[in-house]
């Protein structure tokens, strides 16, 4: 439930097995790159992740809303 304590929806929420899935970009402290490639990789967020009345969310800050709520509350992700 939204509340003006909790604007997303967060409080309490049961822990999802493995974590955050989203991909985020780390360095790979290549020394030499000679690509933009060679400096960045994608691997998973990774960081505890917990359920909400309306999604997940995670300790590192990514967020999901179900698509439930997304239509009821009458909005969608972009493509």
């Amino acid at each position: 439930m939204l509340t003006n304590e909790d604007p997303l929806g967060q409080a309490g929420g049961t822990p999802i097995a493995g974590g955050c899935g989203w991909l985020v970009m780390v360095p790979t402290n290549n020394p030499e790159p000679d690509f933009p490639s060679d400096m960045w990789r994608e691997e998973e967020c990774g960081a505890p992740a917990f359920e909400t009345d309306r999604g997940w969310y995670c300790e590192q800050g990514h967020s999901y809303v179900d698509m439930m709520h997304r239509h009821q509350e009458g909005w969608d992700y972009s493509d």
